[in-house]
């Protein structure tokens, strides 16, 4: 027997990807919440109209913010700087033991590691010199 969850809402923010919206609704009757409180944020155009919108249904409440470790300090600049409280909980550690000389080696992987550390940067910069 499926038991339903507290008195909860989820609130997702899926881009422009129809199926990511779909899926969701689907695991959040299987996780026992109720698909009217699924909240989906779709069709922002970047991080900063996001947290906008996700301002305007949340308010100054409590609420965990789940994105990658390397997203998570611009968003919870922007989150904080919307008036929003966020609890934050990262996911998506890039970033792995060096205890082999092959972790030292150039790759293809090592080179979207820095692309994805520089696009971050970038952005955090962006912010501070728009305030």
């Amino acid at each position: 027997m499926q038991q339903a969850l507290p008195k909860s809402k989820l609130l997702l923010s899926v881009g422009d990807d129809e199926g990511i919206a779909q899926e969701a609704s689907e695991m959040a009757g299987m996780i026992g919440l109720r698909r009217e409180d699924l909240i989906i944020i779709q069709g922002a155009r970047d991080t900063r109209e996001e947290m906008n919108r996700l301002s305007q249904i949340i308010g100054t409440d409590r609420f965990i913010l789940l994105t990658s470790a390397s997203h998570m300090p611009r968003a919870m600049a922007l989150c904080q700087g919307s008036g929003m409280n966020p609890l934050p909980a990262p996911i998506e550690y890039l970033v792995k033991s060096r205890s082999s000389y092959e972790n030292w080696m150039p790759s293809a992987g090592s080179l979207h590691l820095s692309e994805r550390a520089i696009y971050e940067y970038l952005g955090l910069l962006w912010l501070r010199l728009a305030g």
